[in-house]
């Protein structure tokens, strides 16, 4: 009896072992099933972004019901936008190889720590590396004493002193980039070091958006041991220009003060080559709200220099904390932002991009949603449909209201559930590229429907 008994156990347990191994057999993998995703939609007749082979694949392998990637669109009206017209202009230089795509976000927080949009711009930039431009505009943000992007690395001597458009003196006047840090120091010096390793932009040409008290002060730049001096000084921009021998790593800015009175202020480095293809640039302060930029009386002249072809703004999870929130004022002071754009560039699209999903403390323990988020999305898509612009809804995509403590559980967003972990933010960036690249698919399609 003890030996039927035990016979059976092994039969039953046979059965399940076998039953179980064969279901795994069946399932496809995540990975699997976002490759068969990745076919359906790329068809063999679209000219695809799409990168093959994804530079982290942590920021794929996520619960699919923590993103909404059905949702994960570029939302535009077809009669009056301009963003077709602007991923037409991709696809004419990603056939063409000539001219330049100029993309610029700018936003708070969350572009200044620069984890998503150079997801994006590996993304992008690694899918076509016979067209990678500039490196384009860039701050020195250890000058200012706060996070730098992780892309480059900066370093300073002597005493510098910051100032950010969030407060609520300037000091000195802003540029675009909303930051600046000035000196008195005789020793002051800095350098940037270049470390990514994916994309080489052999810059030979370095712009200091700067201004100094003396005519004096003639800042020099160090590559390879070699100083350089500048080939153009122009006051009336404030920029100081210099040719370098061709550079993927350091540099080395030599402010040259003569004694304690001379005062240099710097507000941006702008790295060119002068190449054909895309450059993708980031401007964020942490802390950044709309007026935050409004308050940057060199805004305009910063962007004769970045020229941009599409804005992505991503302000508004700032304004949007302010316990005195109000949409329309919201919505005034974002027409008011978008004229200087479109003053430099009346062509220039903008990708309107909606708040996360964010909680907001109401006592020392406790936090709930910020359902303000709801009205930056409305005031966003009227953006849009008044401009000419196009949103991609990130709130609706990360799951809506309430959806940041998901993420946070998740580990892909910080305990303040206001701000990402890092393989949160490359997430973001892959879906940024995921909703222009489908969108950039389905205009080629279409354009070539019509053609036929």
């Amino acid at each position: 009896m003890k030996n039927i008994r035990l016979s059976l156990y092994i039969i039953i347990i046979t059965f399940v072992l076998t039953a179980f191994t064969t279901l795994q057999a069946q399932k496809p993998s995540l990975n699997q099933t976002e490759l068969a995703d990745t076919i359906t939609n790329n068809p063999p007749d679209t000219v695809a972004l799409l990168f093959q082979q994804p530079d982290s694949l942590d920021t794929l392998i996520v619960d699919e019901g923590m993103v909404k990637r059905n949702l994960n669109k570029i939302y535009y009206n077809p009669k009056t936008s301009r963003f077709p017209q602007f991923l037409r202009n991709c696809h004419q230089l990603i056939e063409t190889k000539q001219g330049r795509v100029n993309i610029v976000n700018i936003g708070g927080s969350h572009v200044q720590a620069g984890t998503y949009i150079h997801q994006f711009r590996t993304r992008l930039l690694t899918t076509h590396p016979d067209l990678i431009a500039n490196r384009g505009l860039i701050f020195p943000y250890a000058l200012a004493k706060t996070n730098n992007p992780p892309d480059y690395k900066t370093s300073y001597s002597g005493t510098w002193t910051p100032v950010r458009n969030v407060h609520k003196v300037l000091e000195q006047p802003l540029g675009c980039t909303g930051i600046a840090a000035y000196t008195s120091d005789t020793l002051a010096q800095f350098t940037i070091t270049l470390r990514d390793s994916l994309l080489h932009y052999d810059i030979t040409e370095v712009h200091l958006l700067c201004h100094s008290n003396s005519d004096n002060i003639i800042p020099t730049i160090v590559v390879n041991n070699y100083e350089f001096m500048p080939y153009l000084i122009d006051t009336k921009l404030h920029r100081i220009s210099y040719a370098i021998p061709p550079t993927n790593d350091t540099l080395t800015v030599l402010v040259n003060l003569h004694n304690p009175t001379d005062t240099f202020c710097l507000s941006g480095v702008y790295l060119e080559n002068f190449n054909n293809g895309f450059c993708i640039e980031s401007i964020g302060v942490n802390g950044a709200s709309v007026p935050s930029y409004l308050k940057c009386e060199r805004l305009a002249d910063d962007l004769s220099l970045l020229s941009p072809d599409l804005i992505l703004f991503g302000i508004g999870i700032n304004d949007a904390a302010a316990p005195n929130f109000d949409a329309a004022t919201f919505k005034q002071n974002y027409l008011n932002l978008i004229d200087h754009f479109r003053r430099e560039n009346p062509q220039c699209t903008f990708l309107f991009i909606t708040n996360n999903d964010s909680f907001k403390k109401i006592s020392r323990r406790k936090s709930i949603p910020n359902r303000n988020a709801l009205d930056v999305k409305q005031v966003m898509y009227e953006l849009a449909e008044e401009t000419g612009g196009a949103v991609w809804d990130l709130f609706e995509i990360m799951g809506g209201l309430g959806s940041m403590k998901r993420w946070n559980a998740d580990g892909y967003a910080q305990r303040d559930k206001i701000h990402f972990t890092k393989i949160g933010y490359q997430l973001l960036g892959n879906l940024l590229f995921e909703a222009i690249q489908d969108a950039y698919n389905q205009t080629i399609i279409d354009d070539n429907r019509e053609l036929r």
